[in-house]
């Protein structure tokens, strides 16, 4: 059945979704507004785009196909009923991409993060067998991103990267309407990636790797970054300017006597990650940068993580750090150098993304990011 005001789910979401055919589903609705709509047939297999970080969300997950089925627990839960099916020509699209019998595919939404960047992801599959990933945008500015991301897939793609998608179309679908369709690994035994970490390292080893460049630094997307943060320190009047200055500087000196940077993904996380056959696989390339320090890419794991999953302040996120050192130093030497590099940029991404005005949630994690550069300068100083 139908809820009022269920095309206002997202915007966007009434251009591509049929709320008067289709299947009955299920709107699951988090704590910071992000909302996933699962069919309730299948859904076993629907809900694997659905990655709670929460012990709540986990379970969730686990019990919805019993939950579904009492009207009060769902409504306790803030979950809600209503039909849902694709327009014609998302459809057809997709089963001609994915070569499936359009009344044979099915699909599960992701109603993005909100944010400027938002998008809606489509995950497809047919028969219980996970086909792949259609986001969708009628936004410039991420059309742009999608764009630079299947130029990001088709590279690492040639360079003999096979951990991350194959972009099979990017393109537009109607009118103000563009799609970036990907294949994926992922299975109904796709799993998280647990407490080890060897495949993490063995993943971030093989793109660092492969995707190893010899250039000056001053010639790297690393110092560019640097360079347009320190821009930002005077544009937004930033009260922890001397903090973020003092870092930049310590930074530049560090990585001026290099020669060797790296890719970066840009956003690997536990959430756009998961582990099949033993290996692990990333997604969700859109923020990747061709020439930064190697392996900076674990520090951002490792910080959201920390943050959103295990919920640590700045301490027990530097705490745990520390406890990983040994290991961080079997890949690079100076790894707290490599921390305050990673600090600096993700200070830089969301300044810029968001024009200096940060939601509740990035102010949080800003003041975290700030304390842990002064940790890291702290430790070193003593």
């Amino acid at each position: 059945m139908k809820k009022a005001g269920s095309e206002n789910i997202f915007p966007l979401s009434g251009k591509i979704l049929d709320y008067a055919g289709g299947t009955d589903g299920v709107v699951i609705t988090n704590t910071v507004g992000q909302r996933w709509i699962v069919p309730e047939k299948n859904m076993g297999t629907a809900l694997e785009l659905f990655q709670p970080s929460t012990f709540k969300g986990k379970m969730v997950k686990r019990f919805l196909p019993c939950l579904s089925r009492s009207g009060f627990v769902m409504k306790k839960l803030g979950m809600s009923k209503l039909r849902i099916d694709l327009i014609s020509p998302l459809k057809e699209k997709l089963a001609e991409l994915f070569s499936v019998n359009v009344n044979n595919m099915e699909f599960s939404v992701f109603c993005g993060s909100p944010g400027v960047h938002r998008k809606i992801t489509l995950q497809i599959f047919s028969a219980g067998t996970i086909l792949g990933y259609c986001k969708v945008t009628d936004t410039a500015s991420v059309i742009r991103i999608f764009e630079r991301e299947q130029k990001v897939l088709d590279e690492l793609c040639k360079k003999g990267i096979d951990s991350v998608p194959v972009c099979l179309y990017c393109g537009p679908l109607v009118e103000g309407i563009h799609l970036f369709v990907q294949s994926t690994k992922r299975s109904a035994d796709s799993r998280p990636l647990g407490k080890d970490r060897t495949i993490l390292w063995a993943f971030l080893e093989d793109m660092n790797t492969k995707m190893a460049l010899k250039v000056p630094f001053a010639e790297t997307d690393y110092f560019h970054t640097l360079n347009a943060l320190r821009g930002m320190i005077r544009k937004y009047a930033l009260k922890e300017a001397k903090t973020i200055e003092r870092n930049i500087c310590e930074v530049e000196r560090y990585f001026e006597a290099r020669d060797t940077f790296s890719a970066y993904h840009g956003d690997f996380t536990p959430w756009n990650t998961f582990v099949e056959d033993n290996a692990l696989f990333a997604f969700d390339l859109e923020y990747f940068k061709r020439s930064y320090p190697p392996y900076m890419d674990y520090f951002h794991f490792h910080t959201q993580d920390g943050f959103y999953n295990k919920r640590w302040d700045a301490l027990g996120i530097f705490r745990a750090y520390v406890g990983q050192r040994d290991t961080i130093e079997g890949y690079v030497k100076d790894p707290d150098i490599y921390y305050k590099a990673y600090l600096l940029d993700i200070i830089h991404f969301y300044l810029d993304r968001d024009e200096g005005s940060l939601n509740p949630i990035l102010q949080d994690m800003y003041s975290i990011w700030i304390e842990l550069l002064n940790l890291l300068s702290y430790e070193k100083g003593h």
